[in-house]
């Protein structure tokens, strides 16, 4: 049974958990300039990133001696979860290095604008982001942020052009939020797949397409949930 909501191009994923997802596609497709011995550590780590558990997924992360050109992912990783732990000195210098190293790694350059934005540097921050929209204009992650920073320098005029544009792709997001739905729909897990339904209802506008079929969803889905119980 599938859900009364328009078909965006669903792919197709192995059945698990999100973290095993990726230690499945990581270990069968190699990662370019990494050993056998660092795609573990990193495999791991991410895993252990995914699940939440922060400090054991730095230690995995730490294990192996990975630099800029030979182990990318993992050094992003390594500065994402120090981020995420409150320091920002040390994956500022990790960020700085791989965007040096790789110009147009954008997902490097997101999170060097996170970081300065911490560090209280509006102005490197806008420095990152303004390379980063020469390879990809149109990413919503890029235009809040310098959304962001506009705000921090008190452009509010631009600030808000920036988040008008990036509030452009809410159906694009709210579309992956379906495309879970449906998966979690189909294997019976109705109140998983509800819940994505109403998150997804949260980031469409009031004058979306997907508007009406996302609350006739909810309708049913809250009915068979409630049945169940």
């Amino acid at each position: 049974m599938r859900l009364s909501i328009p078909h965006y191009a669903f792919f197709t994923r192995k059945p698990g958990h999100r973290a095993d997802f990726y230690l499945y596609t990581c270990r069968t497709h190699s990662v370019p300039g990494m050993t056998a011995r660092q795609v573990e550590a990193y495999t791991n780590a991410k895993k252990l990133y995914l699940s939440g558990d922060l400090a054991k997924a730095l230690e995995a992360v730490s294990a192996e001696n990975f630099t800029a050109k030979r182990g990318h992912q993992a050094l992003l990783l390594k500065a994402k979860i120090l981020f995420l732990q409150g320091d920002t000195d040390t994956p500022a210098k990790i960020l700085s290095d791989l965007v040096d190293e790789h110009p147009e790694y954008t997902e490097a350059r997101i999170w060097l604008a996170r970081t300065l934005l911490a560090r209280g540097d509006p102005t490197a921050a806008e420095s990152a982001l303004t390379r980063a929209m020469e390879f990809n204009p149109d990413d919503p992650r890029i235009l809040s942020l310098m959304g962001n920073v506009r705000e921090i320098l008190k452009d509010y005029r631009q600030a808000t052009e920036y988040y008008s544009c990036a509030a452009l792709y809410a159906d694009d997001l709210a579309r992956t939020e379906i495309s879970l739905a449906q998966i979690y729909y189909r294997f019976g897990q109705r109140d998983q797949a509800l819940a994505h339904i109403r998150r997804a209802q949260t980031l469409v506008s009031d004058n979306s397409v997907l508007r009406r079929p996302l609350k006739e969803a909810e309708k049913r889905m809250s009915g068979e949930s409630s049945n169940e119980h």
